[in-house]
């Protein structure tokens, strides 16, 4: 795994022929010289919850580490507004 900061950020997704695509080896994985295989990683996922402080639930969401939460949605509550800037 791999980590940034003291926190994983990366598992391994397998051993490959290539470093970009290539075959994925497995234990079956005849070798037949001297070869490189390279690690591809995929980046770790986290669940964001939204507390909405009493107003409509907002879901949760799973995002991969160092990308973009994205479009946040915007809860409603009664009695209040929510007033957005143009």
């Amino acid at each position: 795994m791999n980590s940034c900061g003291g926190q994983t950020v990366e598992a391994i997704a397998g051993w490959y022929t290539k470093a970009s695509g290539g075959t994925k080896i497995s234990a079956a994985t005849k070798l037949y010289g001297n070869t490189t295989y390279y690690a591809h990683w995929t980046p770790m996922k986290y669940t964001v919850t939204f507390n909405s402080e009493s107003g409509s639930a907002i879901g949760k969401e799973s995002v991969a580490y160092s990308t973009p939460v994205g479009a946040l949605k915007t809860p409603t509550r009664t009695g209040y507004a929510h007033w957005a800037k143009k």
